[in-house]
């Protein structure tokens, strides 16, 4: 990114990033005459400007179908009788421009491309002005949870919307793109007994006589077409106290929760736990919340979460719960909710002009769901599962088809391929080295800043780097940071050399492109890191070390007369980077005792395993220091092999050493939970909950250890009710091992416990024990019971959102053979029943394949898909670079492996 002159050049860099030149974005789209030129996959030209928008909705939830008329200020900034704009599917009956002088000109309305282009022709030219398209029509809701789309809970319809990234113009003809950000004035039409919500406060209510009531909304904030958002049927409406005003509003807040018929007791958790983690934000931002109400909407049939401004929708799983719900579900809403309601600022306010710069939403708010969890309920740790998701999105960005964080987009394809790791976690990661490295008070003020100056606008990154530097001084020099970790992909790899020579320190520096053993990346590549370091007896020193700025491969740095026995060469664990020191990190393990914090020890730990993969530590080397991690007090550092462990004994011991693998793991995970429940055995009683469930889940569906796996079994049994009532007992298991427990008994039950299982999914409705008994029935592994379990992916009985849980059940390693094959026999039916939105993600389901004719079948299987289900190309290469990566380690590390736990079984007997 060149510094000077930055805004000059931010923009011809950004225009080349989005796939076309400065002539092409304004390039005829029809002009005056003549048929128009290519259709506009990405950007549209320039040449049309959406002002306002009047919308209204015809919206049955009992009806498939659905119809509306909106009316579009426009302002035309060059003679034209056609301009493209976006609709997908929609049937028109009528469309015209109204023009202020009174004439209305008949246009011509005609879909153009598969993703939604429309090229409308006007009957004849109009000069430059100020118009109003107007349109008439209809089209039928979706089934898929996306766009605006029609589910049912309990006998009963409702509708819900999901327009991100492009679904906005499956439900009404529009300006389809982030940058274009205008108000939007909506009414709802719909039969009396519903309820009708959308961003906007309710400002009239007309009873239309006919059984159909008409609900009017206030003008909306400008929005992007994607955050518009609707909720309508027969919906609990749980009123709540208003947010209180405060130093930064001089206004209460309208707080409600919205849910099915039935469920609106279940809201009462995530209200309870909204206005404190809100105020937070106000307070972070020292702005306002920038919209009129807040609603936090339940959606049935639903997955994941979506920021809609004023109008937040979840998935049932996520916001239906209670107090006694897991400790890992109530973690997960603070997070996920925290996530969203950043985004109000994050994204809502301030959005990205194109989707190369989606990374501005999502990792800022993913940056800022830690930041603002630690300030409101510091006890859950938030900050450890970021540092965790940072080390699987690094494990992701090693990766040959890793994308950059601003990848160019050129079409929908790209802007699916945006919603990844790189996108939340790498991004998040990245936003967090730079604020350390310039240190948290400067860049909260210099982020501040540039929200002010971009509220209710759109920006790119260009204008975010320009203005964080000009806050923060051009000596930061962040272009080069930014520069070098948006705009391409990997993860650097800094090897730290510490010597002592004449009572003088030195460390040198090093730095490449971290690759694992087996993937088709090279170790190529250069960046601006900036490289914390910490070492022993930094807290007597007069100067620490601090931050360096590595852009070079190589460096040395002066320590003086320092001589230090350890370096921590990622303080704080801040930096995206993965490193190595010399002699080994297993002696800084060694050496560092408890100097290093809990993020500190959670990044060695990562080292170890990633030197693991990039081959320069053998398994056996990383299994004996398995029992020192596994000693430390902090939950995080003692899970955090759990992972690898696993895919160990999946992938690379051998059936005849898998007793003895099984046996040397279940020794050391047995006393660490054993020691979970002693005094200063963790830092809180959350945290000893969430380690004892992790250890228990480990060793019973892991290290299969009998007496773990009776007792749960038989815990599981009572949960569901089998052999009793048949109905939910949630007292009868620890609810952070509810699914464990059922998925146990349904492996050790046999046929009768299945049968219940199944059944109970046409009766129990609570997100959460559907999940449980979704899990279970994929945990079974008798191979009749195997092919029903398969069978039901594609029955009603399992709702849509829970497709994605059976299939990652079904596709566990002891049983992911015969679910491919049924795969590759049900693949059509299977892509259909998957999440709407989320298709491109099935191949993934089989990463856990450890063959290069696996590899192969994967590509031949999913390859149809490939111009029909945007962004599965890139999911298709990313897994069988995965699968590669798995057999290159097996084929290094199985002697490895067998000869250390060999060594583990003489040293045994020679003690007995």
């Amino acid at each position: 990114m060149p510094v000077a002159p930055p805004h000059l050049a931010g923009l011809l860099i950004a225009l080349l990033i989005a796939g076309c030149s400065a002539d092409d974005r304004d390039a005829d789209p029809g002009g005056r005459a003549g048929e128009p030129e290519a259709v506009p996959e990405g950007p549209l030209p320039t040449r049309v400007q959406p002002l306002t928008y009047e919308l209204e909705l015809n919206l049955d939830p009992e009806l498939d179908r659905f119809s509306g008329r909106v009316a579009i200020r426009l302002r035309l900034e060059k003679p034209l009788d056609r301009f493209w704009m976006h609709g997908r599917d929609l049937e028109v009956s009528a469309a015209f421009m109204e023009t202020d002088d009174g004439e209305s000109i008949p246009a011509a309305y005609e879909q153009r491309h598969r993703d939604g282009i429309v090229l409308v022709t006007l009957d004849r030219e109009l000069e430059p002005q100020e118009a109003t398209l107007a349109i008439d029509y209809s089209g039928r809701l979706a089934g898929n949870a996306t766009g605006l789309f029609r589910s049912a809970a309990d006998g009963e319809f409702y509708i819900f919307s999901e327009f991100q990234p492009i679904q906005a113009r499956s439900a009404f003809p529009g300006f389809d793109e982030p940058r274009f950000k205008t108000p939007f004035t909506i009414s709802v039409v719909t039969p009396e007994s519903n309820e009708a919500f959308s961003n906007a406060p309710e400002i009239a209510l007309e009873q239309l006589g006919d059984g159909r009531k008409r609900v009017s909304f206030a003008p909306t904030q400008p929005l992007p077409t994607y955050l518009v958002a609707f909720a309508v049927g027969p919906l609990d409406v749980v009123e709540w106290d208003p947010v209180p005003a405060n130093a930064w509003r001089d206004e209460p807040l309208a707080l409600r929760g919205l849910a099915a018929r039935g469920k609106g007791e279940s809201l009462r958790f995530a209200l309870r736990n909204t206005a404190g983690m809100l105020q937070a934000l106000e307070g972070y931002f020292e702005s306002p919340y920038p919209y009129a109400k807040l609603d936090l909407v339940a959606a049935v049939g639903y997955s994941g979460a979506m920021e809609h401004a004023g109008l937040i929708t979840y998935g049932e799983y996520t916001l239906l719960l209670d107090g006694k719900a897991s400790l890992a579900r109530q973690q997960s809403f603070w997070s996920t909710h925290a996530h969203e309601l950043a985004h109000q600022w994050l994204g809502n306010l301030v959005t990205m002009a194109w989707w190369d710069d989606l990374w501005m939403n999502e990792s800022f708010a993913t940056w800022m769901q830690a930041r603002i969890m630690a300030r409101w309920r510091p006890d859950t740790h938030t900050g450890r599962s970021l540092l965790a998701s940072t080390h699987r999105a690094m494990d992701r960005d090693s990766l040959a088809s890793s994308r950059r964080v601003r990848e160019p987009v050129g079409d929908a394809a790209g802007m699916f391929d945006a919603f990844d790791s790189a996108t939340y976690s790498k991004g998040a990661a990245v936003i967090r080295m730079v604020e350390d490295y310039v240190t948290e008070e400067a860049f909260r003020a210099a982020l501040n800043g540039f929200l002010r100056r971009f509220a209710h606008r759109s920006a790119t990154a260009f204008d975010l780097v320009d203005t964080l530097e000009a806050e923060l001084g051009a000596e930061a020099r962040l272009q080069d940071i930014f520069r070098t970790f948006l705009f391409q992909p990997g993860v650097p790899y800094v090897t730290v050399r510490l010597s002592c020579e004449e009572g003088r320190g030195r460390i040198g520096l090093t730095q490449a492109r971290y690759v694992p053993e087996g993937s088709l990346a090279g170790p190529e590549g250069s960046w601006a890191v900036p490289v914390c370091i910490r070492m022993e007896g930094d807290e007597e020193a007069d100067a620490p070390l601090g931050c360096r700025l590595l852009s070079d491969p190589t460096a040395d740095l002066d320590l003086g007369k320092r001589c230090p026995g350890w370096v921590m060469p990622n303080r704080g664990a801040s930096g995206y980077y993965r490193w190595r020191v010399s002699p080994g990190d297993a002696d800084l393990l060694e050496k560092s005792g408890d100097a290093l914090d809990d993020l500190e020890r959670m990044a060695l730990a990562d080292s170890l395993s990633a030197r693991m993969l990039a081959g320069d530590l053998g398994a056996d080397d990383y299994l004996a220091t398995v029992p020192v991690l596994a000693s430390a007090l902090e939950r995080s550092v003692v899970t955090s092999p759990l992972d690898e462990l696993e895919w160990i004994l999946d992938h690379v011991v051998s059936a005849a050493d898998l007793d003895a693998a099984r046996a040397f793991l279940g020794a050391i995970y047995r006393r660490r939970l054993e020691f979970v429940d002693l005094p200063g055995g963790a830092e809180s009683e959350v945290e000893a909950r969430r380690l004892r469930a992790s250890l228990i889940r480990f060793l019973a569906g892991v290290v299969r250890d009998p007496m773990i796996r009776r007792r749960l079994a038989a815990e599981g049994r009572a949960y569901v009710g089998f052999d009793g009532d048949g109905g939910i007992h949630r007292g009868a298991v620890d609810p952070d091992l509810a699914d464990t427990a059922v998925s146990i008994a349904a492996r050790d039950s046999g046929t009768a416990f299945f049968d219940h299982l199944v059944g109970m999914l046409e009766t129990e409705w609570s997100p959460g024990t559907r999940s449980a008994i979704v899990t279970g029935i994929g945990s079974v592994r008798d191979p009749l019971l195997l092919a029903r379990a398969r069978n039901l992916l594609l029955d009603d009985l399992v709702l849509t959102n829970e497709v994605p849980v059976l299939l990652a059940a079904l596709s566990a390693p002891d049983a992911i053979e015969g679910t491919w094959n049924w795969v590759e026999g049900n693949v059509d039916r299977l892509m259909s029943r998957y999440p709407g939105g989320y298709a491109n993600w099935v191949p993934a389901h089989f990463d856990s394949f450890c063959s290069r004719r696996r590899a192969e079948d994967l590509g031949s299987t999913f390859e149809a898909y490939v111009d029909s289900v945007p962004g599965i190309e890139r999911t298709i290469g990313k897994t069988q670079e995965r699968i590669l990566i798995c057999t290159a380690f097996r084929s290094r590390n199985a002697a490895l492996v067998s000869g250390f736990l060999n060594d583990i079984g003489r040293e045994a007997d020679a003690e007995s």
